[in-house]
């Protein structure tokens, strides 16, 4: 079990079947209170909707680390916990 998750511009080349696949592997292996870091590039993904219960975004947390990122071709940056 993992209490940690970066995941970068891994979904850019997934498609939304492949995106659920991957946040139901994060939400399987994940020990409950996991932290995630996820960050896009130009295609905007976001955790399906009906994992969200589970995942849940940090929302003062992502835009400070957004407004914190130093990059300047990250579309999004959010971080997330995970509850079990």
């Amino acid at each position: 079990m993992f209490d940690a998750f970066a995941l970068s511009n891994i979904c850019e080349l997934m498609d939304d079947k492949d995106t659920y696949k991957l946040f139901s592997e994060v939400l399987r292996t994940a020990k409950p209170g996991a932290r995630i870091i996820f960050r896009n590039l130009m295609i905007l993904r976001e955790v399906p909707e009906d994992l969200r219960n589970n995942i849940a975004k940090n929302e003062t947390l992502s835009k400070e680390l957004q407004q914190q990122d130093r990059s300047f071709v990250y579309g999004k940056v959010a971080a997330y916990t995970v509850s079990k």
